[in-house]
């Protein structure tokens, strides 16, 4: 089923709501000018669970990461009354904030897992890195060496969302009829802990290109 944007207004009416029920009566007008730098412990369980739900049931971006105060990542000057505008009809000020994030995707190339020798596909290790790199916004001096946990994206600040971007960025450049999934002893990321190096994350990404190769001989 296709989902379908809020209307304008939806996503205050329905923190107020939600207020009203906990006993508390604020304005539509009070709730749409605060800003997400500084809410009150009182409205920022409501914008959360407000924000949760409504993109549960629209095709937008989603908001939140999986850190502990999950709307940090967007500037302390956006409103409550710019999100609504966002799950509505868009927002232009979070929509900005949103492309600066994203990392600047490095130039295609011409590689095709089908016809790439299986003894070269280790070769392609500096390549992977330097397409982490570019998602979590680091450098790749010394990048292996650090944990995949404190390596964070620059779309959106979350571990694992720069594995599921190279994931994403091999089979667009990389693979030619095959579909490539990053796997380890049957496990898809839950292998990876707080221990796990990125130099480790990019023997698994070459282990499964090999393994793909071996199956589409």
């Amino acid at each position: 089923m296709k989902r379908k944007n809020a209307q304008k207004g939806d996503f205050i009416n329905f923190i107020q709501k939600s207020l009203k029920k906990a006993g508390f009566q604020i304005s539509a007008e009070d709730i749409a000018r605060r800003s997400i730098g500084s809410p009150d412990d009182l409205m920022r369980p409501f914008l959360i669970d407000a924000v949760k739900k409504f993109q549960e049931k629209s095709d937008k971006s989603s908001l939140l990461s999986k850190d502990k105060k999950p709307l940090k990542w967007l500037p302390n000057a956006v409103t409550i009354g710019m999100i609504d505008q966002y799950f509505a009809e868009g927002c232009p000020e979070i929509e900005k904030h949103q492309a600066s994030l994203r990392p600047k995707r490095l130039p295609d190339v011409d590689i095709d897992i089908n016809s790439v020798d299986i003894k070269k596909i280790k070769d392609l290790r500096p390549y992977l890195l330097k397409r982490y790199a570019a998602n979590c916004g680091l450098r790749t001096a010394g990048l292996e060496e650090r944990k995949v946990k404190q390596c964070f994206s620059t779309s959106f600040p979350c571990w694992d969302q720069p594995i599921f971007d190279l994931e994403d960025e091999i089979n667009e450049h990389l693979c030619s009829g095959v579909f490539f999934a990053l796997s380890k002893d049957g496990q898809y990321i839950n292998w990876i802990n707080d221990e796990t190096t990125v130099g480790e994350l990019m023997d698994v990404f070459i282990d499964c290109l090999i393994q793909l190769k071996m199956k589409t001989k």
